[in-house]
């Protein structure tokens, strides 16, 4: 899964490169604490650090399976997670200990508790063993929260085979390269932001580099020190670039002949070549920018597209392992969520679309109901029709 080398893994979020090597030893440090048997549940409760990765793939190392607990809940939800999966251990950060403890008030079984604030500081040495990574891709890999926008959160479990082949895929159609540095800036709320953010750059053979933190000039610090090429973000943080290259910096000017030539027009090298100085302030390194949680308005990504940046959006459920429609252009389709991916298949049955394929998860967890209406009955029909 990953590739043992000396290239630079992961990038900090204190600045410090991590090479692959070192990678999968610390996984193996992070598994050897874990005690756990296969298909064990394992959950991560965390900001983004480079301790959740070696967290993650130590779950995998162990043949176990990772769930994920939304960062910023309150203890009450994150309790009502913790008894729906059960997990044998939790790996949480110094910054949750503390809501930790109070969700497990509500939770009357025994849990090993792992602290990846200390687990990080074990040393690695050069003769420290690695992590085999041997995935075996019918296990659940992952259970991950539906988002609850119409009834409560619900546990998803999806298997290795889903999340690598729409990995795969996304890899196919060239949204991740050997040479991509790719920005984690964003809490791990859903398997999109892992997939995106890790997942397919480490597949690759790619980098990973964390923002210090989530004030607006640390990320574009973080982007231009690093030559960042690919980077997945929500509304907010779209907003406050746009009020920085606009208002703050004042590179750009609205009413400007050239910003509104570069809208009429909407072409990418005409843009680049008329704005050069917001691409030197991101790093002259962008390949494009991706977007998470809500979509995005006209007003928050037209500016990007007339400065020269690529602004992809696609469209998914966990069900789905993140995504049903793979992010194409919106300088070609601005309200669209791009293409169906290649081999997932889709009817409409008594007004419900009904999908098929091979990112389709097999059924909720402990959801026995759930599992018969929405995976077993549906799939029939749609094998039937």
């Amino acid at each position: 899964m990953l590739i043992d080398s000396n290239k630079t893994a992961v990038i900090t979020e204190n600045g410090k490169e991590i090479s692959y090597h070192t990678l999968l030893q610390k996984i193996y440090t992070f598994s050897q604490a874990l005690g756990v048997e296969k298909d064990d549940n394992v959950m991560i409760l965390s900001e983004p650090r480079v301790g959740y990765i070696y967290a993650l793939f130590s779950i995998w190392e162990k043949g176990a399976s990772y769930t994920q607990c939304f960062y910023n809940v309150n203890e009450e939800t994150i309790s009502d997670f913790i008894n729906d999966i059960k997990p044998k251990v939790i790996f949480v950060s110094y910054k949750k200990y503390e809501t930790l403890q109070k969700a497990l008030k509500y939770v009357n079984f025994d849990i090993k508790i792992l602290l990846i604030d200390e687990l990080e500081k074990i040393p690695v040495s050069k003769n420290s063993p690695i992590a085999k990574l041997e995935i075996d891709h019918s296990a659940v890999a992952f259970r991950v929260f539906t988002a609850a926008i119409t009834t409560r959160h619900k546990p998803v479990e999806l298997t290795m085979a889903n999340i690598l082949w729409l990995g795969t895929k996304l890899i196919n159609y060239g949204f991740y390269q050997q040479s991509d540095i790719a920005l984690i800036l964003l809490p791990f709320f859903n398997n999109w932001i892992l997939l995106s953010t890790i997942m397919g750059p480490l597949l690759i053979g790619g980098t990973c580099v964390f923002a210090p933190n989530d004030n607006i000039h640390s990320i574009i610090d973080t982007f231009a020190k690093y030559k960042v090429s690919v980077a997945i973000l929500v509304k907010r943080v779209y907003e406050q670039l746009i009020d920085v290259i606009f208002k703050e910096k004042e590179l750009v000017y609205e009413n400007g002949l050239f910003y509104k030539l570069a809208r009429k027009i909407n072409n990418e090298k005409f843009s680049k070549m008329i704005f050069k100085e917001v691409h030197k302030l991101f790093g002259n390194n962008v390949r494009f920018f991706l977007t998470v949680g809500a979509k995005l308005e006209k007003n928050e990504y037209e500016p990007l597209l007339a400065l020269g940046f690529e602004v992809l959006e696609g469209y998914g459920m966990a069900e789905t392992a993140s995504l049903i429609t793979y992010p194409i252009s919106k300088r070609t389709h601005p309200e669209y969520v791009g293409k169906i991916i290649d081999g997932l298949q889709y009817k409409i049955i008594n007004g419900e679309i009904v999908f098929h394929g091979e990112s389709i998860g097999k059924k909720y967890n402990n959801k026995e109901a759930l599992k018969k209406k929405n995976f077993n009955e549906l799939d029939r029909k749609y094998r039937r029709k």
